[in-house]
């Protein structure tokens, strides 16, 4: 008799061991579960972050008379920023292309060469429209998600003067 219960108590342990391996494990898969989406999501408000601030750095640096436009490129809107250096005007052009923000630096009235183009950070899309003062600006990340931008452009330009 003592065998059996001596038999008995080892399978008791040993189904209470299995029922706790099951458990931490499923616990560890669990926390890799959550760890995964937290990163994730980090990394996407990082890359909504850096190029919402990089706009506004931008548009904030060029926020004079007539030096901001929006024209359209080959899929999509390019926020345009014109400035003069001893004489010569130049443009930044500023869009999406390749699944990143793009910058490059072109003479007034050359248009842009994406391949030429310096990537700036991740992102999808971009729709931009500029109404009087007032800059609206779409960015798309890659996972699909919007995050609009609302500029108040404190010097006007000569359209909105007239």
């Amino acid at each position: 008799m003592g065998s059996r219960s001596g038999h008995s108590q080892f399978l008791l342990v040993l189904c209470l061991f299995a029922v706790f391996a099951i458990c931490a494990l499923y616990l560890c898969l669990l926390a890799v579960r959550a760890y995964r989406h937290v990163s994730t999501t980090m990394d996407l408000d990082y890359e909504q972050r850096s190029a919402s601030l990089y706009l506004i750095q931008k548009v904030r640096q060029y926020d004079f008379q007539d030096a901001i436009s929006v024209q359209g490129l080959a899929g999509g809107d390019a926020l345009v920023l014109q400035s003069s250096v001893d004489g010569q005007t130049y443009q930044d052009w500023i869009y999406v292309d390749g699944g990143a923000l793009q910058e490059e630096l072109v003479l007034a009235g050359d248009r842009p060469h994406p391949g030429l183009a310096q990537a700036i950070t991740p992102l999808s899309g971009m729709s931009i429209e500029l109404k009087g003062q007032r800059l609206k600006l779409e960015l798309a990340s890659a996972d699909g998600s919007l995050h609009e931008l609302h500029l108040a452009l404190r010097c006007p330009s000569q359209r909105d003067l007239k």
